[in-house]
């Protein structure tokens, strides 16, 4: 694909982004300056993992050393002003692992656990006196950081090819939803759009070709017209680096605390269905949960859940249920994610931020 493309996609995802930047450049005092501070509201948190084990002269089956680091972070920023409210969110999910001993040249290469990135942004105008309805507009974008490798290796052991099986925009999910966002009260919000627009982009060519994440070629002639361009004398398809999609969808959301805040919850739903898909057309779902505890002022024992089905990204199973190895199959379900670790969170005031 080619970079003007990817500008392109990237433009879209944060032209919210610079919608107030000239807001602050015409401020021309202080008081000014302070009134724009009061209409923020920005915070976020971090939440560190370490796994370490070293087994010196581990007798047969007793096990081997393991060393793994990582974390999940999040930040939020929401402007409201009268009736217009932006809400900005973004996460990062990345946790590595290393098993076993030295290898020849060095040591085992570092594993993958988990590498998630989404960054949301969704501006809206309150159509009622009571600033419960909402025309809004959101754009999303998610994908993964680092370039992995056969069993999720961060350098290639494993392939013949000597290429990767994913890497940062292959593939990335992009979605532009126009629609109505209802929000009876500060904790829900449910945004429906009967025209919504999913963009799966495989920037990478030989991913793409790999179609391990079933972009659009992967049914070969039977999905979205002519979805790859094949050659007759070599027998070689070439799949395509985009899929636009076209449906109808519905994102809920839902944070509250419990118990004196001892207790948070957040949690997430999406469903996508697809208008232009070929049967079997099986909706898109996303649900991801937060749980947190606190311990001690803003330091919480965080329980994270993730389930996610699309029936055009494939999964990888492990068929002798012995080896742990992953392999792709070529095959569709749903692809659930747990983790548990501490967590530090931080809601600060923009005003203060803002008015260094």
């Amino acid at each position: 694909m080619s970079k003007k493309i990817l500008l392109l996609l990237v433009a879209a995802l944060f032209f919210g982004l610079s919608a107030f930047a000239q807001d602050k450049e015409e401020l021309k005092n202080k008081e000014d300056l302070n009134k724009l501070d009061e209409n923020w509201n920005i915070g976020g948190g971090i939440g560190l993992n370490l796994d370490q084990l070293i087994i010196i002269n581990p007798r047969a089956g007793a096990g081997d050393n393991k060393f793994g680091f990582g974390g999940i972070g999040n930040l939020f920023a929401t402007y409201k002003k009268e009736r217009f409210v932006w809400d900005n969110i973004g996460s990062l999910q990345l946790v590595f692992q290393r098993l076993g001993r030295k290898v020849a040249g060095g040591f085992n290469p570092y594993q993958k656990t988990i590498d998630d990135l989404r960054l949301a942004t969704k501006p809206g105008y309150a159509l009622t006196a009571d600033e419960k309805w909402y025309a809004a507009l959101e754009v999303t974008f998610q994908s993964q950081v680092l370039k992995t490798y056969e069993n999720n290796f961060l350098s290639d052991v494993a392939s013949l090819d000597g290429n990767p099986i994913s890497q940062f925009f292959s593939p990335a999910t992009i979605t532009i939803t126009p629609g109505i966002d209802w929000k009876p009260n500060e904790n829900l919000s449910v945004l429906f759009s009967p025209a919504s627009m999913r963009l799966l982009v495989v920037a990478n060519d030989d991913i793409a070709d790999d179609a391990v994440f079933d972009n659009t070629g992967a049914f070969v002639g039977s999905r979205h017209g002519n979805p790859m361009t094949y050659d007759a004398v070599t027998g070689n398809v070439d799949f395509d680096n985009l899929d636009f999609q076209l449906g109808a969808s519905i994102r809920g959301t839902y944070k509250n605390t419990f118990l004196n805040d001892r207790i948070s919850f957040a949690t997430m739903l999406y469903v996508f269905y697809n208008y232009l898909g070929d049967k079997p057309n099986f909706p898109v779902v996303d649900w991801t949960t937060e749980t947190g505890f606190n311990i001690y002022k803003g330091l919480s024992l965080q329980l994270t859940t993730g389930l996610y089905y699309d029936y055009n990204k494939l999964v990888s199973k492990d068929y002798d249920q012995d080896t742990g190895t992953f392999l792709k199959t070529g095959q569709h379900g749903a692809m659930f994610t747990e983790a548990l670790l501490l967590k530090y969170n931080h809601v600060f005031g923009a005003k203060k931020k803002l008015a260094k």
